[in-house]
């Protein structure tokens, strides 16, 4: 069995470390990232999906050996722990706070899928009245879950109160990350672009993140400082590549040969995601900290 700690795989990736490069021209320096990987015992495929800043977690997903069954997962103090949410066939965890809460949703035998929040040790299911499809994938610090319907809207649960949000225009909105501002990002299909976009509503007040000319941008977490961390397909290079957005400007998370998603950024500016070889490959989690 492989060690319950996270570590680099050299003889699955060379490199440890990747470009982050400034998109403005006015950057003539050049950030680096040095990533761990995480990967979970005899798992074949793990993405690490978000992390907190003090209680030194990260939550994500993985298959298990059989390769067809997903899990999420809890990696702390070295050890790693399956979350599974009773009854389920299948369960996703996706996001943290400081408080140690987990949010992420799970998959029924009868394939109907629902949020969930875990709480010193107890699950609360996630529902919203005439959906089927829901997901929690961001929660803050005060304990507003951030997620997606599947009737095509985000939504925001605060003491217990279901608001839905939508992109002006947008044909669908997905919710993935919620800080203690409230601030809210994800991202949107645009019909008349046939593109994905991703955003951040403040307060009602919406911004849209596009890198570059990607067809696909999705902004997948913000933290307190209102940096927001995420992936978009890079056309030109026929891969996803990472990215971190604030205030307009953004930096690109490239190793020049792999796939790279991000996932989650705490307020340290400390990155969770994954990385893999090409589109139908197999993805391991990273952790990167970013100089």
């Amino acid at each position: 069995m492989k060690s319950n700690r996270i570590a680099s795989h050299p003889s699955l990736f060379a490199a440890a470390l990747f470009v982050l490069a400034m998109t403005t021209l006015s950057s003539a320096q050049n950030l680096s990232c040095k990533i761990k990987f995480v990967q979970f015992p005899t798992a074949p495929w793990t993405t690490a999906d978000d992390l907190s800043d003090n209680a030194g977690m990260v939550v994500g997903f993985y298959t298990d050996s059989s390769g067809s069954n997903g899990h999420g997962f809890l990696f702390q103090n070295g050890q790693y722990s399956t979350i599974d949410y009773p009854g389920a066939v299948a369960t996703s965890a996706v996001g943290t706070n400081h408080n140690g809460d987990i949010v992420g949703w799970y998959t029924t035998p009868d394939l109907l899928t629902s949020g969930f929040l875990l709480s010193n040790g107890n699950f609360t299911s996630i529902t919203v009245p005439g959906e089927t499809y829901v997901t929690a994938a961001g929660i803050n610090d005060n304990g507003d879950v951030v997620g997606t319907l599947g009737s095509g809207s985000a939504y925001v649960l605060s003491n217990g109160v279901v608001t839905k949000i939508s992109y002006p225009g947008a044909q669908a909105t997905y919710g993935n990350g919620i800080n203690n501002q409230g601030d809210i990002v994800g991202q949107y299909y645009d019909a008349a672009q046939k593109r994905w976009h991703g955003f951040i509503d403040r307060g009602g007040n919406f911004t849209s993140i596009t890198v570059g000319n990607s067809e696909l941008t999705f902004s997948t977490s913000i933290n307190n400082f209102g940096q927001v961390a995420g992936y978009y397909h890079d056309a030109v290079a026929g891969r996803e590549q990472g990215f971190r957005w604030q205030n307009g400007h953004y930096q690109i998370v490239s190793d020049g040969n792999l796939w790279v998603e991000l996932n989650g950024i705490n307020d340290k500016g400390q990155l969770a995601g994954a990385v893999k070889k090409s589109w139908a490959g197999m993805p391991h989690g990273i952790l990167a900290q970013c100089q």
